[in-house]
This record gives C-alpha cells, sequence and structure tokens, in this order.
C-alpha cells in the first residue's frame, strides 16, 4: 500500500491549478475569520503541530499561552501534515490526551 504522504500528493497534483488557487483565495487559513476571542478557555485543547512548520509552531505556542488548559505538542522531523508523516505516534499523542486529559 501507498504512503499516505504519497497518496495526497498524487491527489494534489492532479487538481486543476486554477481551481485550487481559487479555493486557496476563498477558504485557506488566511482568509477564514479570527475566533481567538471566542476560543473556550476552560476546555482541555492538544495543540499539534510539526517542528519543521515554523508559522504553525509559532501560532501553536501563542495559543498555548493563551489557553489555561492547553498542552503543545511539537512532533519532531515533521512539517505540516503531522498525521501523515508520522501517523503511528499522531494516534497515539491523540489517544493518551483523550484517554487521560494529558499528552
Amino acid at each position: 500500500m501507498k504512503n499516505l504522504f504519497l497518496l495526497q500528493r498524487e491527489e494534489r497534483l492532479s487538481q486543476n491549478n486554477i481551481e485550487a488557487a481559487d479555493s486557496l483565495r476563498k477558504y485557506g487559513t488566511g482568509i477564514q475569520p479570527h475566533y481567538w476571542d471566542d476560543l473556550n478557555k476552560d476546555n482541555d485543547v492538544l495543540i499539534i503541530v510539526g517542528e519543521k512548520d515554523e508559522k504553525f509552531v509559532k501560532i501553536g505556542d501563542n495559543m498555548n499561552k493563551q489557553l489555561k488548559n492547553s498542552c503543545l505538542h511539537i512532533f519532531k522531523e515533521c512539517g505540516h501534515n503531522v498525521h501523515l508523516e508520522n501517523k503511528e505516534a499522531f494516534v497515539k499523542v491523540c489517544h493518551e490526551f483523550l484517554s487521560e486529559g494529558k499528552e
């Protein structure tokens, strides 16, 4: 079976360039509303980022500082697609967090 990361890459390469760009302009994170002030600061929150994704490491660190009950987990040697780049570790961290309320 092919690696999920390779399958995602193939799928993205098969997309229509104009439609993919249009989708990012309309629905990408840069256009989404800002909800920082609306985050429920009483819920337990697991923040997951890959160490190679510097933009989201900074965002995750900022979120972790603002939320009362958060846990930031930075996956080593991963970029933006942690769930594809290190599936086993991703599942383990999520399972532990959901089972124990910790990372």
